[in-house]
């Protein structure tokens, strides 16, 4: 399944979601996110991110899948943010270029990266409390 959203047992799936939202916008706004937005299946399933210790965001490039924990109380404009963060780490191949590295280093490395990326495209707008404790 591609370009899916996938509603957790007892949401309204009439309701849009901040980060359906934000994935609509990237759909509509940018092109190249646009095109990996479309692709990809957002999953806001609080139960699941807890069991999978997600307490904001993840992304499995080789599923196309992103999960987005709706208890993290995001709002579009964060969503945005963290829904590119996503893309940028799959589209810049960060899973493929571990090579052996510490996971998690890596991907703090990653990450300084790619919000400073953001921060310079103007896609954060918030406060630096944000990105510390995302």
């Amino acid at each position: 399944m591609t370009a899916g959203y996938e509603v957790y047992l007892g949401a309204n799936p009439d309701i849009l979601t901040p980060a359906i939202k934000a994935r609509n916008w990237f759909i509509s706004s940018y092109p190249l996110m646009g095109a990996m937005a479309a692709d990809f299946r957002i999953i806001e399933d609080p139960v699941l991110c807890n069991r999978l210790s997600i307490s904001v965001a993840a992304v499995d490039a080789e599923a196309k899948e992103i999960f987005m924990d709706p208890a993290a109380g995001l709002d579009e404009q964060e969503c945005r943010f963290v829904l590119a963060h996503e893309f940028l780490h799959v589209g810049l191949r960060h899973h493929a270029c571990a090579e052996g590295r510490d996971p998690y280093l890596w991907n703090v490395a990653c990450d300084y990266v790619i919000n400073q990326w953001l921060i310079e495209m103007g896609l954060f707008r918030g406060s630096e409390d944000f990105m510390i404790r995302r």
